[in-house]
């Protein structure tokens, strides 16, 4: 993937014309028309990609030529072995290998950091390198956060981006510490010129967290339909794929990739056989169907066509087209801004994944009292953590109508109940309990887990009624108007714990009123923050050419964590008024039960 993202980079293109003479080219601007660049790494590509005589490789975007391609064609094909993973490094690396076992064995690294000191040798062994072809195309240079300057830092404060990214670095100048000295002591050995350094290592982090893919791999088919049907006959292996990394990320991007693999009993087949069956199974798997079907004939197809090893197919959508000269993208995922900046080094604006990171205060671990300690057990229990994401609203009410736990009459705007991410409530009525409640809560939680089985003779009654409202993760979305009807036919007892569960979510919502003041004071405060919304958005009028690229992504990012903040700040005090007013009803209601 580009480091950069869409304008920015290395990109792969159509070429401009469906001559089959065509041949794959790589530039770092963009050719003259009716031209195709050379490159030496030209026979490097050839040699692992299949089907791409039609690709173009260069630097920024060009205009769309006449030239169609096929829907659901497989544009290019690499095989996986071409792909640096773990395994594969340790499979075909001699030198370095003994240097590699002794770091995992050792647990000096992991199998991500592996690939990261390999991309370091590599690099230092120059044209000798059997990946040298590759290591030209990747970038010297990153815009993410880990090599901004600190005036550009300055553009991050008051975000969690700032705490993030100090936090990464500090972490990696550690691991340095730990893996630097037996890097250069292996370097001296194998004869290398230069020695390895602490930005070796951050170029390799950068190249790998920008670039990195999880691969999926089937045992035999394709993986998409693997996933769809027998999810668990897939394995993960992480690492970098040569040539698609090369696509930039559009949300709308026309491409998509895959793994696919043969048979087990795969014979002589041929590929576009397997590109037929590997197509209608794939696309019914993506589009939510039954892929029964599909897979059937997908089956049969594959009886008369498989590749005759595994591969990474980049294919295009069904439906979808593109013309000469357009460029192949593909999307990296629902990601927020804050992701994308810190991973890529880009934003985009109006992201409709964006979300913000609130983080529960907790003092130091030495300062625990037993209402913490019970608090932080409480939180394990549930499998919830100190800090939770706000995503976009109308993302989470999506969301929650999709799964049915959001009342149908609810809006984020105007005349509807707060619709919060599974989990917020939970989170945050954990550290609005009181110790007694605490302990009620756990006790509960232990009474679940010991649940007594009925059909050995075991006593139910020995299990205390639980309230919906003491379950662990089922905070309910309260619907006002529905709740206000209800109360009307309620008895006392029942209205009395309706006043509980009220006063619950009032405590709960009043603290997430007052974290995200907090927050809002932070990124907003010309001191510890970057200043208001409206400072922003007048910045962000001005255009992107205004500024220079990391201080534009910076801009677009906090921008929309200044929304979003102000967004839940208002939801959240339109929901604490309804409450308070419903509130009092009960209350009234309550009163008169009693006297009956």
């Amino acid at each position: 993937m580009s480091q950069a993202g869409a304008n920015s980079g290395y990109g792969l293109f159509l070429s401009g014309s469906s001559s089959s003479s065509n041949k794959t080219a790589l530039s770092s601007s963009p050719p003259a028309e009716g031209t195709q660049p050379a490159s030496p790494s030209l026979s490097w590509w050839g040699s692992l990609a299949r089907n791409a005589s039609k690709l173009v490789f260069r630097e920024g975007r060009s205009k769309a030529g006449g030239a169609s391609s096929d829907e659901g064609a497989v544009l290019v094909r690499i095989p996986l072995r071409a792909a640096l993973t773990a395994e594969n490094i340790m499979a075909s690396e001699v030198q370095m290998r003994s240097l590699y076992s002794w770091m995992l064995d050792a647990h000096m690294c992991n199998e991500r950091t592996l690939i990261m000191v390999a991309l370091v040798f590599e690099r230092l062994r120059g044209p000798e390198s059997r990946m040298a072809p590759y290591i030209d195309l990747l970038p010297t240079s990153f815009n993410t956060p880990l090599h901004f300057t600190k005036a550009e830092l300055e553009e991050l404060r008051g975000t969690n981006l700032a705490n993030a990214s100090s936090t990464v670095y500090r972490n990696l100048q550690e691991q340095w510490d730990r893996l630097g000295p037996a890097m250069i002591t292996a370097a001296k050995h194998a004869g290398l010129e230069k020695a390895p350094t602490f930005d070796d290592l951050l170029w390799a982090f950068s190249v790998y967290w920008s670039r990195g893919l999880s691969l999926p791999i089937p045992e035999e088919g394709a993986a998409s339909m693997v996933l769809a049907l027998q999810p668990e006959k897939l394995s993960v292996q992480e690492g970098l794929m040569p040539g698609l990394d090369l696509c930039n990320h559009d949300p709308a991007a026309p491409c998509w990739w895959e793994v696919i693999a043969p048979p087990r009993n795969a014979s002589q087949l041929s590929p576009a056989a397997i590109d037929a069956a590997m197509g209608i199974a794939s696309e019914a798997a993506l589009a939510g169907k039954d892929g029964m079907a599909a897979a059937s004939d997908a089956i049969h197809l594959m009886e008369a066509g498989s590749p005759r090893e595994s591969q990474v197919l980049l294919r295009l959508h069904q439906g979808a087209s593109l013309s000469a000269s357009k460029e192949l993208t593909i999307s990296y995922g629902s990601k927020s801004n804050e992701e994308l900046l810190l991973l890529y080094g880009f934003a985009t604006q109006d992201n409709p994944h964006d979300a913000l990171m609130m983080v529960c205060p907790l003092p130091p671990k030495n300062q625990w009292d037993n209402v913490m300690f019970a608090r932080v057990e409480l939180l394990q229990a549930y499998g919830l953590t100190p800090q939770f994401f706000l995503q976009h609203p109308d993302a989470v009410r999506a969301a929650a109508q999709k799964s049915g736990s959001s009342p149908a009459s609810a809006s984020t705007s105007q005349g509807g109940a707060l619709v919060l991410p599974p989990g917020v409530l939970d989170t945050l009525e954990v550290f609005v309990l009181n110790y007694k409640e605490l302990s009620q809560r756990m006790r509960l939680l232990r009474q679940q887990e010991n649940r007594p089985d009925v059909s050995t003779g075991e006593d139910p009654g020995t299990v205390l009624p639980v309230s919906v409202s003491t379950l662990p993760q089922h905070s309910p979305v309260l619907d006002i108007d529905l709740l206000e009807t209800q109360a009307v036919s309620m008895n006392g007892r029942q209205l009395g714990q309706l006043l509980d569960d009220l006063g619950m979510r009032l405590a709960t919502l009043t603290t997430l009123e007052r974290l995200l003041a907090v927050k809002s004071a932070e990124i907003e405060d010309t001191e510890t923050g970057t200043g208001s919304l409206e400072r922003d958005e007048g910045l962000l009028s001005l255009g992107q050419a205004s500024v220079p690229p990391r201080v534009w992504a910076c801009l677009v990012y906090r921008v929309g964590q200044k929304r979003l903040i102000r967004t839940y700040i208002t939801l959240v005090r339109e929901e604490l008024q309804k409450l308070m007013i419903l509130l009092r009803k009960v209350e009234l209601m309550y009163k008169a039960a009693e006297k009956q």
